[in-house]
């Protein structure tokens, strides 16, 4: 599912993968870097799904 997000003031395009009754979003290194997140860090992600190419 095609998705554009925001993390702090990071915005960036990904998609979400559906994952055993779940879905996964993918971060970028580029994102992770710029907005310092580590593994078990907890974050607010703003999410708009956008149309399929």
């Amino acid at each position: 599912i095609p998705v554009e997000c925001r993390i702090g003031k990071t915005s960036f395009t990904t998609s979400l993968w559906p994952k055993s009754g779940e879905y996964y979003l993918p971060l970028k290194d580029a994102v992770r870097t710029a907005e310092k997140i580590r593994l078990g860090s907890v974050v607010t992600v703003e999410v708009n799904l956008r149309p399929p190419r």
